[in-house]
């Protein structure tokens, strides 16, 4: 029984330590909290009309790889996240993808990618496990 519990112990300190990681990347990185603004603006925009999603206050993490998969009918090689950066440049004055800072360190990139891939329900689920 104590190992059960130690495990998911220590299960849990992992998933905790990762998405203290993930805040304090968000918290550093103005570029990327912008981002996630236009995120927010561009889901509600895109949702108007819909009761439930047309004013949204939050996403799920899980939604930031999909931004590259979501493409314009009339232009469809361009992502939504192409459309996002395009509307930051602007708001930034700057004239060529190039001038956009990279987003992320490799390193940050990583953690981000990691916590996507982390089920909510699941890790609910842990904590409601460890008594």
């Amino acid at each position: 029984m104590v190992i059960g519990f130690n495990s998911k112990l220590q299960e849990t300190e992992m998933l905790i330590n990762l998405w203290g990681e993930v805040f304090g990347i968000i918290k550093d990185n103005s570029m990327l909290r912008q981002v996630m603004q236009a995120v927010l603006k561009y889901g509600n925009l895109l949702n108007t009309g819909s009761n439930a999603l047309s004013n949204c206050k939050a996403f799920s993490i899980d939604i930031l790889p999909r931004l590259f998969d979501l493409k314009s009918s009339v232009k469809p090689t361009k992502s939504l996240i192409y459309f996002i950066i395009k509307d930051l440049m602007a708001v930034h004055n700057l004239s060529s993808f190039l001038d956009v800072q990279p987003l992320l360190l490799d390193e940050d990139a990583a953690v981000l990618r990691k916590a996507t891939k982390i089920n909510l329900d699941d890790l609910r689920k842990l904590f409601r496990g460890i008594h």
